[in-house]
C-alpha cells in the first residue's frame, strides 16, 4: 500500500513540476521588444520556398473559393517561444475570410527555423512581425 501511495505522489510531483505532457508551452510574459529579437534562421531562398509551397496554395485555394479579390500581402504575427517554436500566429490582414485565416494559421504554427529572442542573456517568449509581400501567388 506505502508503494501504491509513493508511486501516485511521484506522479503528482512530476505533473506539477514539469508539466505532464502539457501540449502547449507556458510564456509567462511575451516580449514585443526584447534585447534580441526572434529571427528566423532560414536564407530568403529557403523563406520564399517556404511561402510559395507551404502558403501559396492555401492562398490560391482561398481566392477561388471565395471569388474574392487576389491577396497581394499578408501580414502577420508570431509569438516564439523560449524554444524557438511558434505557438501562436495573429494574420492581422482583413480581406481574408475565417476558414482561409484558420488554415494559414494552422499551417504557419510548423513553420520551423525560428531563434529565440533574448532579454538580460535569457530566452525568452516575444512577439514578431511577419510580413508577406507577394504580387503574385503562383503554384
Amino acid at each position: 500500500m506505502k508503494l501504491i501511495i509513493l508511486l501516485i505522489s511521484l506522479v503528482q510531483f512530476s505533473c506539477t513540476t514539469i508539466s505532464c505532457g502539457q501540449t502547449k508551452p507556458y510564456c509567462d510574459i511575451i516580449y514585443n521588444s526584447p534585447q534580441i529579437k526572434a529571427h528566423n534562421k532560414w536564407d530568403d531562398k529557403t523563406l520564399i520556398d517556404y511561402v510559395a509551397k507551404e502558403l501559396s496554395p492555401i492562398i490560391i485555394k482561398c481566392s477561388e473559393k471565395d471569388s474574392s479579390e487576389l491577396i497581394s500581402s499578408l501580414n502577420t504575427q508570431f509569438i516564439i517561444d523560449k524554444k524557438g517554436k511558434v505557438i501562436d500566429v495573429s494574420i492581422l490582414t482583413k480581406n481574408i475570410g475565417t476558414k482561409c485565416k484558420s488554415e494559414l494559421r494552422k499551417k504557419m504554427l510548423t513553420m520551423g527555423g525560428w531563434v529565440p529572442g533574448k532579454m538580460n542573456g535569457k530566452l525568452v517568449c516575444s512577439r514578431v512581425n511577419f510580413p508577406i509581400t507577394c504580387l503574385k501567388w503562383a503554384q
